[in-house]
C-alpha cells in the first residue's frame, strides 16, 4: 500500500510538471500532498497527516486557485468535452476501485484496521489540542481574506 502511495505521488508530482495548464498543475500539487498525507498516516504520524491536508492539501491549494482565476483570462471550454473528461474519469476512478478492492489481499485490510488512523481523533482533540486554535484561526482568516477579494473584485466589474 505504502509503495502504492508513493508511485501515485510520483505520477502526479510529474503531471505537476508536465501539464502546459497551471491550474491543473496546481491539483495536481493537491493530489501530491493529499497523497503524502496518506503517507504520514502510513507511517504512523497521523498529527502530520492531517495537518498536511488541512493546510497542503487545502488551503494552499484554495489560495492558489484563486489567485490564478483573478490572474487568468477567462477562456470558454466546449462543453461536449467536458462531459467527455468527467465520463472518462469517472470509468477509470471506478475501474481502480473495483481492481484495488479484488487484488488486495485480506491480510492487508486487517493491517490496516489496526493502524493508526482510528487515533487521530483521540490525539487531534487530546493530546494536539492547543494546535487547532491557531490551524482555525488561518483558516479562518484565509476565508475572510478570500471573500474581501471576492468583494474587491466584485466592485471593480
Amino acid at each position: 500500500m505504502i509503495y502504492l502511495t508513493m508511485g501515485l505521488m510520483l505520477v502526479f508530482a510529474l503531471l505537476a510538471i508536465f501539464l502546459k495548464d497551471i491550474l491543473l498543475s496546481v491539483l495536481s500539487l493537491a493530489a501530491v500532498s493529499t497523497l503524502l498525507s496518506i503517507a504520514f498516516f502510513q507511517f504512523g504520524a497521523p498529527v502530520a497527516g492531517a495537518l498536511e491536508l488541512s493546510v497542503g492539501a487545502g488551503l494552499i491549494t484554495v489560495l492558489v486557485v484563486l489567485t490564478i482565476s483573478f490572474i487568468q483570462q477567462k477562456k470558454e471550454i466546449p462543453h461536449k468535452r467536458t462531459i467527455t473528461w468527467a465520463l472518462f474519469s469517472f470509468i477509470a476512478a471506478a475501474a481502480a476501485a473495483g481492481m484495488f478492492m479484488v487484488f488486495t489481499p485480506k491480510a492487508v485490510v486487517n493491517v490496516l484496521t489496526e493502524s493508526p488512523w482510528r487515533e487521530v481523533g483521540e490525539i487531534f482533540w487530546k493530546v494536539r489540542s492547543f494546535d487547532i486554535l491557531p490551524q482555525a484561526l488561518v483558516i479562518l482568516s484565509a476565508a475572510f481574506g478570500v471573500l474581501a477579494l471576492l468583494r474587491a473584485d466584485n466592485g471593480r466589474e
